[in-house]
């Protein structure tokens, strides 16, 4: 099938992002942290600080990270998410002090 997944009349080119199985593990994981963390979102200053160093990573594609899957404008507003290449994490440390 050439790397493409066919869904009726549309075709998703996945050659990028990981497997369907791996998306969803991520977003679990995510989710699990969320939850852990009683649901708290990002402020709006961790969500810019992020959200820029995504914009300028060469993983960043159309919104979404080609590392994990996940729609980044989403994913940068949950306050526990974790950048799975840490490039969040001088943000962190930066906006405690």
């Amino acid at each position: 099938m050439n790397g493409k997944i066919s869904r009726g009349c549309h075709k998703v080119h996945q050659s990028n992002f990981p497997t369907y199985f791996q998306m969803i593990k991520n977003l679990a994981m995510t989710t699990k942290d969320f939850v852990k963390d009683d649901f708290r979102l990002s402020d709006m200053t961790l969500w810019e600080e992020r959200y820029t160093v995504c914009k300028r990573c060469e993983q960043f594609r159309n919104s979404r990270c080609i590392s994990c899957g996940c729609f980044m404008k989403i994913k940068t507003a949950i306050n526990a998410s974790k950048c799975p290449l840490d490039k969040w994490n001088d943000i962190q440390l930066t906006l405690k002090d």
